[in-house]
C-alpha cells in the first residue's frame, strides 16, 4: 500500500531516498574531520543512538574524501560484525593500499604484517583513513591494537586516521578507566548532542520535497500542523521518516488528503510505549519468635 499512498500524495520516491542534508553546522564538522585526517592523522568517533543519522553522516563524508582524492579511503566490507578484529581491519587496509585486482595476501606474523602496511602506506605517498561501522560490538583489545596501529604510523612519518562509527555504548567504552589511553586520544563527535540534522520540522520539509513531484507542494502532502506535531513528538530522523510513512498509508485508506493533524496523533499514540511499572520486591522475613517470660 505504501507505493500507491506515495504516488497518490505526489512522491516520486520515498522519503529515505531523500539524500543528505548539509546544513552548515555538518559543512564545518566535515572541514574539521578532513583537516585532521590530512594534516594529522587522529582516532575520530562517531557517536549516536539508532537513527540519528551516523551512516548517513559517515558514509557522505566517506563520498567526499574520495572524490577530493587527498587521501586513499579504506573499508572493511565484512558483513559479520561480531567478528570483525584488528586482523580483519589490516586485512581491509592491506587490499585497499595495495590496490590491486589480484588477491592480497596478508603475513601471518603481526611484525612482518605491520612493517608491509607501513611500506604500503609510504609507496601510497597519500593520508589514510579507515572507516570502521558499528564499532560499539570491537573487543577492547582490538581497540588498543588501532590505537597502536595509528602509533605506528606517525612512527613512520605517515598519517594515518581512523574514524569509528557507533552506538552510544562506543562512547562510554573508550571513556572507562581501562580505556584511558584511547579515550584521551580521541575526538568524540556525538550526533544526539550537536543536533547535526538541525531543526527536526526543517528536516522533514526539506526531506518531502526531494521526493515530491513536480506539480505538487508540501501543503498537498501534509498539514503544517500535523508536521509540527510529528516532529515535536519525536526524536530522530529514522523515527520521524517511518512515523510519516505509517501516516502516510492510513491517511491514504482513509481518504485524507493532505496528512492531518487527527492521522499524526493516532500514529503517534498508537507507536508510544507504556512505561512497565515495577513491583517491588517485598522481601518475606520469617517471624520472630518471642520467648515466653518465665516468672
Amino acid at each position: 500500500m505504501i507505493l500507491d499512498a506515495l504516488e497518490a500524495y505526489g512522491l516520486h520516491k520515498p522519503l529515505s531516498e531523500a539524500g543528505f542534508l548539509a546544513t552548515d553546522t555538518i559543512k564545518r564538522l566535515f572541514d574539521r574531520i578532513k583537516t585532521l585526517s590530512l594534516s594529522y592523522g587522529s582516532l575520530i568517533v562517531v557517536s549516536g543512538p539508532v537513527g540519528s543519522g551516523k551512516t548517513t553522516f559517515v558514509n557522505q563524508l566517506m563520498k567526499e574524501l574520495k572524490q577530493e582524492k587527498k587521501c586513499l579511503v579504506s573499508y572493511s566490507y565484512s558483513s559479520d560484525r561480531q567478528q570483525v578484529n584488528v586482523k580483519t581491519l589490516l586485512t581491509a587496509l592491506h587490499i585497499d593500499l595495495a590496490r590491486s585486482d589480484k588477491p592480497v595476501k596478508v603475513a601471518s606474523s603481526p611484525e612482518i604484517r605491520d612493517r608491509n602496511l607501513v611500506r604500503l602506506m609510504e609507496l601510497t605517498n597519500k593520508p589514510v583513513v579507515l572507516f570502521i561501522d558499528e564499532a560499539q560490538d570491537l573487543h577492547g583489545n582490538t581497540l588498543s591494537s588501532l590505537k597502536k596501529l595509528s602509533e605506528i604510523a606517525k612512527t613512520s612519518q605517515q598519517t594515518l586516521t581512523i574514524i569509528l562509527s557507533g552506538q552510544p555504548k562506543l562512547k562510554q567504552a573508550i571513556r572507562q578507566p581501562k580505556m584511558e589511553e584511547i579515550g584521551a586520544r580521541a575526538y568524540v563527535l556525538d550526533l544526539e548532542e550537536h543536533r547535526l540534522i538541525g531543526q527536526k520540522d526543517l528536516y522533514l520539509q526539506w526531506a518531502i520535497i526531494q521526493c515530491l513531484s513536480k506539480d505538487r507542494r508540501l501543503g498537498d502532502v501534509i498539514a503544517p500542523d500535523a508536521l509540527k506535531h510529528l516532529t515535536d513528538s519525536l526524536s530522530t530522523p529514522l523515527q520521524i521518516i517511518s512515523h510519516f510513512n505509517k501516516a502516510l498509508e492510513i491517511a491514504y485508506a482513509n481518504g485524507a488528503r493532505p496528512i492531518d493533524l487527527r492521522t499524526i496523533e493516532m500514529v503517534v499514540r498508537q507507536s508510544a510505549v507504556v512505561p512497565e511499572v515495577r513491583k517491588e520486591r517485598v522481601e518475606v522475613r520469617p517471624a520472630r519468635v518471642i520467648e515466653p517470660v518465665r516468672v
